[in-house]
């Protein structure tokens, strides 16, 4: 699914009722070894909800490879999805999204490879203190699974 049919979808099935519920797109980007991979979580934004009485939104991308970790990270908050959406990269509006029930707290301050594990559990077990081929090796098996998840 595209973001705003990920998004429709996932409020039509009330997935963002327990608040605990976000909507995470992963892709993979052979050509730039710095940004490897790139999450994004959409998120209703509990905190505007609370203090102001106003549904909002926010999204939550973060980009990076499993060596380095994340390299880039930007988070916007609107109270209109068209508008937060519009906000975001054409590279980011290319993801496929699935919807993931877990908080969007797993992508602040994570490894790039506990972001892929919470996305597939049947992967390998993720440690960051791994050597350099065992993350090389969890690598290629997540690239496997995003390829897979993405055609």
């Amino acid at each position: 699914m595209k973001i705003r049919e990920a998004f429709e979808w996932s409020l039509d099935n009330k997935f963002y009722d327990d608040r605990k519920t976000c909507l995470l797109g992963c892709i993979h980007v052979p050509d730039d070894p710095t940004m490897k991979f790139y999450f994004l979580s959409l998120n209703l934004d509990e905190d505007s909800r609370l203090e102001e009485n106003i549904d909002a939104y926010s999204y939550y991308l973060v980009a990076g490879n499993i060596i380095d970790g994340p390299c880039k990270e930007e988070m916007q908050i609107s109270e209109s999805v068209d508008q937060l959406i519009d906000t975001l990269p054409d590279s980011v509006l290319q993801m496929k999204f699935k919807v993931y029930p877990f908080s969007d707290s797993v992508l602040y301050g994570a490894f790039i490879g506990e972001a892929i594990k919470v996305m597939f559990d049947d992967l390998p077990v993720w440690d960051e203190d791994m050597d350099t081929d065992a993350k090389l090796a969890f690598e290629n098996a997540a690239i496997e699974k995003l390829n897979f998840h993405n055609a």
